[in-house]
């Protein structure tokens, strides 16, 4: 019997009825919804990932060559933080690799051009020394971020094997930290390094984007961690439905489909690196009055919940984003030119914003589940019920860390500084808020 066919319309419309997943993949052209409901059916990937994994490497493509201006004060670049959480082993990274394979073997050929290039290159002709051209990389040091970003001026992606890896390389060896750099390439602002031990950089439009994975407990333990900076508001999390490992399908993966992604992919790509210059543009009447309508729906649950403010305020940010990406990638695979953001354009950024909106407040949600939450799950309240008295010392919650939870003596101060579960009286010495429940 022949598998069934559907359209995108009715195959998407059943994902959501099935409750598979909220990602919005009708926003996204149709070949690459093709090819995400080909990897989800075939290759047992999981939609939310490989969804994200393409918005990513279409803002990557994009870089520095398009920013959409909202008025003389704002305007924004379309660089994407994303962040997929999981369990280990649900597989998280095969999904980036397809997604990024076009700009991964663009990278292998500008690396194969800067070696033909240094090979007949001769410092005693006068002639510059060839730049190496850069689009991505895996664990560069900020010195070296911005170094390739300079020769780079179109843009760099972070992608790093594990995201808690680069969270923790933010604190350099000396103990100081680089979130607050981290912070302004974010926002788009000029910033330069002047070290002494390092070449001097300067960048007026910073572009980075980064993607990377990282495990439902471990987020949690980094947020525990926050300094309310508004880094971890920056990051738009992708967060499954289910968490959960999916059977390999008997079916094997339609290549063609896969192939004229690659394609498409590789033509995006080239036509934003051909570009010289940028261009910024601005948004519809229509857009423009949309956009405005959805900040002030944020404008309540924001006075409402400081934690919710802090993350609609980026999303506001964000909506901008999306919806240039979302422009810049309908005009081309449709042969228009770039114009201004329009109110579908718009529209379709607001999906995307409601589902990393709710992502969001599902990461708060793990995190008070995994440690702060008053309930038998929550491991904090476990070691505090464990102690049994109001008054404890951090050496008696160590030690009933480690013998409740296996927990070593550095996490065990981690989880002592979350604080809603426990107040820190001083010299050691705290107060438990759950003793006689």
């Amino acid at each position: 019997m022949e598998k069934e066919m559907f359209s995108l319309r009715e195959a998407n419309s059943q994902i959501k009825r099935k409750l598979i997943s909220k990602f919005p993949v009708e926003i996204l052209p149709d070949f690459i919804q093709e090819a995400i409901l080909e990897l989800y059916e075939n290759s047992s990937f999981n939609m939310d990932y490989i969804s994200g994994a393409a918005l990513s490497a279409l803002a990557s493509s994009i870089g520095n060559k398009f920013h959409v201006r909202k008025d003389i004060t704002w305007s924004e670049n379309p660089s994407l933080w994303i962040v997929m959480v999981g369990r280990n082993g649900q597989n998280k990274s095969a999904p980036q690799k397809v997604a990024y394979k076009a700009i991964t073997n663009k990278q292998s050929e500008l690396n194969r051009e800067y070696e033909e290039a240094m090979n007949s290159y001769d410092p005693g002709l006068g002639d510059p020394k060839p730049l190496k051209k850069k689009l991505y990389s895996t664990e560069p040091t900020f010195e070296s971020l911005l170094k390739m970003h300079k020769d780079n001026p179109h843009g760099i992606t972070i992608k790093p094997d594990e995201f808690k890896t680069f969270v923790d390389g933010l604190v350099g060896y000396n103990g100081s930290s680089r979130r607050s750099s981290y912070l302004s390439l974010w926002d788009g602002a000029p910033i330069s390094s002047d070290r002494k031990d390092a070449e001097s950089a300067s960048i007026d439009k910073p572009c980075i984007n980064i993607v990377g994975g990282i495990q439902d407990d471990v987020i949690a333990s980094l947020k525990s961690k926050d300094t309310k900076d508004g880094f971890f508001e920056r990051m738009l999390f992708v967060v499954p439905l289910k968490m959960e490992k999916r059977f390999v399908s008997e079916t094997p993966v339609n290549e063609h489909t896969i192939s004229v992604y690659i394609s498409k992919m590789h033509d995006f790509l080239e036509n934003m690196l051909g570009r010289h210059n940028y261009e910024e543009i601005g948004l519809s009447p229509e857009a423009s009055r949309l956009f405005d309508q959805e900040r002030n729906s944020h404008v309540e649950p924001s006075n409402k919940d400081s934690n919710v403010s802090g993350i609609l305020s980026k999303l506001d940010r964000y909506m901008l984003r999306f919806a240039l990406i979302l422009e810049v990638t309908h005009c081309f695979f449709n042969s228009k030119p770039v114009k201004d953001i329009s109110e579908d354009s718009m529209k379709r950024a607001i999906m995307l914003k409601n589902y990393f909106f709710e992502n969001a407040l599902k990461i708060n949600d793990i995190m008070e589940k995994s440690y702060e939450s008053n309930t038998p799950n929550g491991k904090v309240y476990a070691i505090l019920k464990a102690i049994g008295k109001e008054t404890f010392s951090s050496r008696e919650f160590i030690e009933k860390a480690k013998q409740i939870h296996s927990i070593g003596k550095s996490r065990s101060y981690e989880l002592l500084s979350i604080g809603k579960l426990t107040q820190e009286l001083g010299k050691g010495q705290y107060r438990s808020k759950v003793y006689g429940d």
